[in-house]
């Protein structure tokens, strides 16, 4: 059987697996020919490129998860604070804590600007309106225990300290009534996941790091999101003198300008090397492809199919595009030069330790679910 025909027979394998019809076990016996002709191909082009060779991992193929999307909301009893749920589970969420909690008489939603959110009767603030005068003494004044505050998709900043947080946690200090949604539970290390947890209770999480234990102290519902990145190689690579030419030119070039000039330069640089073909759809930094199948990170993307022609340095960037478009399986359009080994590895990473963290906090959620505990309040 040819690669093409692997691949398609893996794809309806990863589907059964995805729909709860066959066990990882199964699947990975199912998957062994793919991985097999995967491995070679990706050997042979490292080999020609000089590269080092992207094999399959099969527990990130699968993606790990065996829920089927319409079964979600019975396999998850919502925690104060809850993790990839869609819109439909976080709307679900809340109309469950209105039912067990009969003294909320108001809703208060915080979300990022300009982006969908529930749509539920309650007062929406926009984040960038939690630190304004106009917002912050009235919702003050305002809150008490009779509100619910929702916090979708807020964690918009990596400073912990933040102007932002500090508003929101005098809110939060004024009502016991709180659930937070989030799409991904930090934004580039699992430290980040205490910005969420300080939206619960700021004093007393105040300077600590995370551990997986805190998940017993603040109940949390994870959807165990399955995300890939793949390299697509360019044929032929990248002209490695040119790149370790133009490397020390920036270097010597450098100056007082950030350090980050480097690496976006470089990545400039190595996309001179990608090929752009017309019957896909790729995500590039900037404009400079001038294509009409090349948007630009800003962009309104949607659904899965893209290929990244360059990946951001900044990592929250990264994160918005997958959330804002639901985006699973991502693809990298590598040049073969060290650069973009660089981002390759430490998204890859990223990603690794995504579903690391969503998996073990999914443990926790089974356990209170099996102890039948309900949401924390």
């Amino acid at each position: 059987m040819d690669y093409q025909s692997l691949r398609n027979e893996a794809e309806q394998i990863r589907r059964e697996f995805v729909a709860g019809h066959i066990s990882f076990e199964e699947a990975r016996k199912l998957l062994k020919p793919f991985k097999a002709a995967f491995d070679v191909m990706a050997t042979e082009k490292a080999a020609k490129y000089h590269v080092k060779p992207q094999k399959l991992n099969i527990s990130m193929y699968l993606k790990m998860t065996g829920l089927p999307r319409e079964n979600l909301m019975s396999q998850h009893v919502p925690g104060v604070i809850n993790i990839s749920y869609d819109m439909k589970m976080k709307e679900q969420a809340v109309k469950e804590y209105l039912k067990d909690h009969p003294d909320v008489k108001g809703i208060i939603l915080f979300y990022p600007d300009e982006w969908p959110t529930l749509e539920i009767e309650a007062e929406k603030v926009p984040f960038s309106e939690v630190i304004m005068y106009r917002t912050f003494y009235p919702l003050l004044e305002k809150i008490d225990n009779s509100y619910l505050l929702v916090f979708d998709e807020c964690m918009r900043l990596k400073k912990r300290n933040d102007l932002s947080y500090n508003c929101i946690h005098h809110y939060c200090n004024q009502t016991q009534h709180k659930l937070v949604f989030e799409y991904l539970p930090f934004i580039d290390e699992p430290d980040d996941y205490m910005i969420l947890m300080d939206f619960i209770d700021a004093a007393r999480y105040k300077g600590k790091h995370f551990t997986e234990e805190l998940f017993d102290e603040v109940p949390v519902s994870v959807v165990e999101k399955t995300f890939s990145l793949t390299s697509v190689m360019s044929d032929p690579p990248g002209d490695v003198v040119k790149y370790a030419e133009k490397k020390k030119e920036l270097f010597e070039n450098l100056g007082n300008k950030s350090p980050d000039t480097v690496p976006n330069a470089l990545q400039l640089f190595a996309g001179q090397y990608k090929a752009i073909m017309p019957n896909e759809k790729y995500i590039a930094r900037n404009k400079r492809y001038k294509a009409g199948n090349v948007s630009v990170m800003k962009d309104d993307i949607q659904g899965d199919g893209w290929t990244f022609v360059d990946l951001p340095l900044r990592q929250k960037i990264f994160n918005d595009i997958l959330v804002r478009s639901g985006m699973h399986d991502i693809k990298f359009l590598h040049s073969g030069l060290p650069i973009d080994d660089y981002f390759f590895r430490r998204y890859s990473k990223w990603i690794e330790e995504v579903q690391k963290f969503n998996a073990q906090a999914s443990i926790y959620e089974r356990k209170r679910i099996c102890g039948g505990a309900g949401t924390h309040s």
